[in-house]
């Protein structure tokens, strides 16, 4: 959803952190169900030493009071310009001022109607985020939830001094360095990162997509099977340099060496305890475009490290720069 018609100014979100009276909480009640996020468009890292963003749940009382984004939610921040991903809970932002858990009331008890929820939450202290000039890419998720996507920007302000032999330099060092290692391993079936005949096809516009298996049983030898495939910018860390040698390839590298190698990253949450599971994917891009390079994979989840190993239906997201996919539901189900 558009927020613009109830954005906040910039200087609001350091002016005050009670949320309750915003435009955006009062005048979609009733009106909109789900979740939304506002943040400063930028932010001027000389003179700010705090990122607060507002998290607000809309939709029926009952609902929102059996599952509150501050309990079971989280917060996903993109770094576009390191491809990283950093992802908190909504408990972590909460002070544990009561040790002893809230009843929950009995759905009942409670009123028909819509309500909302809003929580102001500061960023750059949970998720440790570094404070320097990049652009960030934010969003609230609970379970199979998510918001709309807000864009960051962290700068100078024009009264900071921007040495421009600094900044080529450091351009300069990144574009350097040289492509990680693809991960995970590419193996005799799976994983692989090469064209099958069930591959999805490469988008036709910058994206990311991602199709899991809808249901995998946990018993026997079934792949929990996904696919991927993309047409991405690299980061100049990811682009494959002279020289470039990967042990983890040698299945695979027949012929020329990838052009570049970008980060995937996985976000699955249980669509029952909630907890999510990051894993950050290292696909190899085999050919290159004006916007960017493109490529497709396929792997079994069950064979990787940080995949979740529970019986239960998964909301899968993945990210990747300025690109977001998701939520697709895929269960693991236990045999019986």
């Amino acid at each position: 959803m558009d927020i613009t018609p109830y954005k906040l100014p910039d200087d609001a979100f350091w002016s005050s952190d009670d949320r309750g009276s915003d435009r955006l909480a009062t005048e979609l009640l009733g009106r909109y169900e789900g979740l939304l996020m506002d943040a400063p468009s930028r932010v001027f890292i000389d003179q700010r030493s705090t990122l607060p963003v507002a998290v607000y749940q809309l939709g029926k009382i009952r609902d929102l009071s059996a599952l509150q984004f501050r309990s079971s939610g989280l917060v996903a921040v993109m770094d576009a310009a390191s491809n990283r991903l950093l992802v908190a809970s909504g408990r972590s932002f909460q002070k544990d001022d009561d040790p002893l858990p809230r009843r929950k009331p009995k759905p009942e008890s409670l009123p028909e109607g819509n309500m909302s929820s809003v929580e102001s939450l500061e960023l750059r202290e949970v998720l440790k985020l570094p404070w320097k000039t990049g652009t960030l890419h934010l969003s609230a998720i609970l379970r199979g939830q998510v918001s709309n996507r807000v864009k960051v920007d962290l700068c100078q302000s024009p009264a900071c001094f921007v040495d421009p032999e600094v900044v080529k330099f450091l351009e300069a060092k990144r574009a350097r360095q040289q492509a990680p290692s693809v991960s995970p391993r590419p193996g005799k079936v799976l994983p692989t990162y090469r064209r099958q005949a069930d591959s999805l096809p490469i988008p036709g516009q910058p994206g990311l997509e991602l199709a899991p298996a809808r249901v995998t049983e946990t018993a026997g030898d079934q792949p929990w099977l996904l696919r991927g495939s993309f047409l991405l910018k690299p980061t100049p860390e990811e682009w494959v340099k002279p020289g470039w040698k990967d042990p983890n390839f040698y299945v695979e590298l027949t012929e020329a060496a990838p052009v570049a190698v970008v980060t995937i990253w996985l976000l699955l949450v249980g669509a029952n305890d909630g907890v999510p599971h990051v894993i950050a994917l290292r696909v190899p891009c085999w050919n290159r475009s004006a916007a960017g390079c493109t490529g497709q994979f396929s792997l079994d989840l069950r064979a990787v490290d940080m995949a979740p190993r529970k019986a239960q239906t998964y909301f899968v997201y993945g990210f990747s720069g300025d690109n977001m996919t998701g939520p697709l539901p895929s269960a693991l189900v236990a045999a019986r």
